[in-house]
């Protein structure tokens, strides 16, 4: 470019200047162009220059590359081709239609036309955009000069201040809440003429007194929170602010408010206004404390509770009733009652019960309700009307409480009082009994001991023996199911003694019964009286037998078994722990459930008055119940029946206890003080005792076997004496004398005893056990035993 002449300018210069700068810029020296860019770039606005041929830019200022948000400056661009823009409807900016473009085509000057332009960042931006030509000597275009003016504040700021009146309007003529209007700028705060109404407050006073009248009513405790927590939505770019406070009113009193704002922010993110509105909660708080500390309550109670509106449709129910009826609050809610188990009543209501119902009478009784899983319980169940200020029935509350358990509890008990009257009347037969078979057993042995008898009479004396033999039986029956006879509990494996038994059952049961057996071979040892065992699988292997007249399958298995809390309250008359099971099942025709209900029951049999006495089911379940154990019963008529026996298994302790039987008839020369309260069974075990070389000393009860024995005054190696005495029992005579500082070894006689420290010998005395009625052998094997132990 060359130097300008001082005092000479051309006519081009001339028309340029008549543009001012911008058209000087287009002619400028380089002196003059630096100096006019340099001016340029201090106007507030963007200014663009472009070639008038191509509408390439050649120059674009700073100011326009800030409002455009541009690093690079605006040269070998055309606008409309790199830029993207938009019609205030939204429509895009066709090329033709740009300011530059619309002089290069008409060669008219375009004022003020305000377009949404994309700006460098992504971000739309509004602009108010001028353009005009610039032309040479020749009235020739030669550039295009663009000013370019950012609006996008004043047009954001309008459009949101506008919005915001008008809802601030809306709200203000539709809540009776407290609307507030809080300036940003000016830190002022206007109030609507409900909070004057609402919280008793001047509205005027208020109004002068702006935000410093809020933060003074604010709660003291809530003071801090709340405004921190306000100032830190504005100042950190939130739209929205919340919260729950304490607001003093008026009067001096706090209502619990639920406050909410809005803030309007203009183009640049600058907060300019929070409009928001202030609920009294204070009634609704109170409600809903009060409903859910009721709420809390009934969830504590173990009544179901539910409550149902006038229309029959539930509107409430607790947890208790979620627990009884299976169905969740969520689903009840809306159903009627009989949705969710319609109860069957035990105990019939009054006739018309909805209008006892409507007169304000209430009604409880007993009822049997389904369960969602199909299952029934019994609940006692009371229906209560609820009655408004006029006695019109609004709603019933029913409170049912589950009586299942209950009700199971009092038929086991009624049982239980049953059998332990004819345990007590069995027992106590069966311990004289037991006394009067020792006498007869013991003297017939001693007879036929004598050579001078005759065959006839030895004959005639074996016939006595053996009557005795199943008295006895008998009388172990009566004990077994009364639970009171003398069990002799140690290890043994279960499993070999189905195995010996099975050739005996197969005999017992005919061949028109097929006999399988599964036996677990890792079962453990089992402590309980291995005869008394046998006598139980021979009694339910007989049972199956009579089950299945025309043949079938009776099927023998064993296992180990735990039993845990839930598996208890599944299976009524269980125990937890862990058991060996004996099963015996068989392809019979089942028994129904009220007969199933009296199996266990003595004397009560299906067979007739010939085929049965009824014993022995009950001898099972009071063998297995002594032994501590349980057994088990699953049957339907035509599907057979199964029996369950669980026994409890061994463990070192016992095993180590567990002695051989000796062999022979042992003899002794110790000293035993027999203690007998039965004369002939005294006189019976004192002879047997003497023959076999033993010193006895003899006493009629507890009482005078203490006295001998603290008279005594050489040693007494042996206290052989009967368990249950009037006065004094065996036991306690036995205590007395280790009060006093005897070591003594003691043997027990019994029929039965109720007494677990005796049955199990943890008394604190090295005890064994013979047992009513005994012979001779039985006796003198039982004292060597106790001595030599």
């Amino acid at each position: 470019m060359r130097e300008p002449t001082p005092h000479r300018t051309s006519d081009a210069t001339q028309q340029s200047a008549a543009l001012g700068p911008i058209g000087l810029l287009a002619s400028a020296t380089a002196d003059e162009h630096t100096l006019l860019a340099a001016v340029l770039g201090q106007m507030p606005v963007g200014v663009v220059l472009a070639e008038a041929r191509s509408g390439r830019m050649i120059f674009g200022n700073a100011r326009l590359q800030e409002m455009f948000r541009r690093s690079d400056p605006f040269v070998e661009e055309t606008l409309a081709i790199e830029w993207e823009g938009f019609h205030p409807d939204g429509r895009a900016l066709a090329r033709e239609e740009w300011p530059l473009q619309r002089v290069l085509q008409t060669g008219q000057p375009v004022d003020n036309v305000e377009l949404e332009i994309m700006r460098g960042d992504g971000t739309r931006g509004f602009f108010r955009v001028s353009a005009g030509l610039v032309k040479d000597g020749g009235d020739q275009p030669t550039h295009v000069v663009v000013v370019v003016d950012d609006i996008s504040a004043q047009r954001d700021g309008a459009r949101a201040l506008a919005a915001s009146e008008e809802r601030a309007r809306f709200v203000s003529r539709a809540t009776n809440d407290a609307v507030w209007d809080w300036d940003l700028v000016t830190d002022t705060l206007e109030w609507n003429e409900a909070t004057s109404r609402a919280y008793g407050h001047d509205a005027e006073e208020m109004r002068a007194a702006g935000m410093s009248w809020w933060y003074d009513h604010l709660h003291p405790e809530d003071r801090e929170r709340v405004i921190e927590g306000i100032h830190l939505v504005v100042e950190q770019g939130g739209t929205s602010w919340t919260d729950e406070y304490r607001y003093r009113r008026g009067d001096g009193t706090y209502a619990t408010v639920f406050d909410r704002g809005y803030v309007v922010r203009d183009r640049e993110g600058r907060g300019i206004r929070m409009i928001g509105s202030m609920a009294d909660l204070t009634e609704r708080v109170r409600g809903e404390e009060a409903r859910a500390f009721q709420a809390r309550l009934l969830d504590t109670v173990e009544q179901a509770v539910v409550a149902v509106d006038a229309e029959g449709r539930i509107t409430y129910g607790n947890r208790a009733a979620e627990r009884l009826y299976g169905w969740t609050l969520a689903e009840a809610l809306g159903r009627s009652p009989s949705e969710i188990g319609a109860p069957t009543f035990l105990d019939p209501p009054p006739e018309g019960l909805m209008t006892h119902l409507r007169n304000g009478e209430g009604w409880s009784g007993d009822c049997v309700v389904t369960r969602r899983d199909g299952t029934t319980i019994e609940v006692f169940a009371q229906q209560s009307p609820v009655l408004d200020a006029n006695g019109v029935l609004t709603g019933i509350i029913g409170v049912s409480l589950d009586i299942s358990d209950r009700k199971a509890l009092e038929q086991q008990l009624r049982q239980a009082q049953k059998m332990e009257a004819v345990g007590q009347l069995a027992g106590g037969i069966a311990h004289d009994f037991n006394n009067l078979l020792t006498v007869i057993k013991g003297h017939t042995e001693l007879l036929l001991e004598q050579p001078s008898m005759s065959p006839v009479d030895v004959q005639d004396l074996e016939e006595v023996k053996r009557a005795a033999s199943r008295a006895a039986a008998l009388t172990r029956q009566l004990l077994a199911f009364s639970r009171k006879q003398v069990l002799q509990p140690r290890p043994f494996n279960l499993n070999a003694t189905v195995s010996e038994s099975r050739q005996m059952l197969g005999r017992l049961i005919g061949e028109h019964i097929r006999v399988e057996t599964e036996l677990d071979a890792s079962l453990d040892l089992v402590l309980a009286d291995p005869g008394q065992v046998e006598q139980v699988l021979m009694n339910l292997v007989l049972n199956a037998r009579d089950a299945m007249p025309n043949g079938g399958t009776l099927t023998i298995t064993t296992s180990t078994d735990d039993f845990d809390d839930a598996r208890v309250q599944q299976a009524p008359g269980s125990l937890r722990g862990r058991f060996a099971r004996l099963g015996v099942s068989d392809t019979g025709a089942g028994m129904s459930e009220a007969v199933c209900a009296r199996i266990f029951e003595p004397f009560f049999t299906t067979k007739g008055p010939t085929e049965g006495t009824g014993l022995g089911l009950s001898t099972v379940e009071g063998i297995v119940r002594q032994s501590g154990g349980f057994i088990l019963v699953k049957t339907a008529e035509g599907m057979g029946a199964r029996f369950d026996v669980f026994l409890p298994l061994s463990s070192d302790e016992f095993a180590q206890r567990v002695h051989a039987s000796a062999q022979g008839l042992p003899v002794g020369r110790e000293t035993i003080l027999l203690v007998e309260d039965e004369a002939p069974v005294r006189t019976l075990a004192a002879r047997l005792l003497r023959r076999a070389g033993y010193q006895v000393v003899e006493a009629a009860n507890g009482q005078e076997g203490l006295r001998i024995a603290l008279a005594h005054e050489g040693r007494i190696d042996l206290v052989l004496s009967d368990a249950v005495m009037p006065e004094m029992s065996g036991p306690a005579m036995v205590k007395a004398l280790e009060d006093r500082a005897f070591e003594l070894r003691v043997l027990y006689m019994s029929g039965y005893t109720e007494d677990d420290i005796l049955r199990r010998g943890q008394d604190g005395t090295r005890a064994s056990f013979v047992a009513k009625p005994f012979t001779a052998s039985q006796l003198t094997l039982a004292v060597r035993r106790a001595l030599d132990e």
